[in-house]
């Protein structure tokens, strides 16, 4: 298995330790979300990306897991999970 998903640093989001989640507005990232919901893993179909430590430079991928809409269908955001690490943490990318 190969990751060839799109890498971003963790610098571009706010980390809340209580609930381990990392998050973000889509136009405060360096690229578009276009680019995060492309396929992560050269051997699967999932989507993701991988999320690059600010202090240590270690990678981790993140898949997709839900997309939020409201009732009307329009995305509020996407939510992402680490893969194969624990403990794990979540990225939320809100639409803006």
């Amino acid at each position: 298995m190969k990751i060839i998903g799109k890498r971003i640093n963790t610098k571009q989001f706010e980390w809340d330790p209580k609930n381990r989640i990392f998050s973000a507005w889509a136009s405060d990232l360096s690229t578009c979300i276009g680019d995060l919901l492309k396929q992560l893993f050269n051997d699967a179909c999932v989507q993701g990306f991988v999320l690059v430590s600010q202090w240590t430079g270690k990678e981790v991928p993140v898949v997709l897991v839900r997309t939020r809409t409201d009732d009307d269908r329009d995305v509020i955001s996407w939510d992402f999970e680490s893969h194969d690490i624990e403990p794990p943490f979540g990225v939320a990318i809100f639409n803006d």
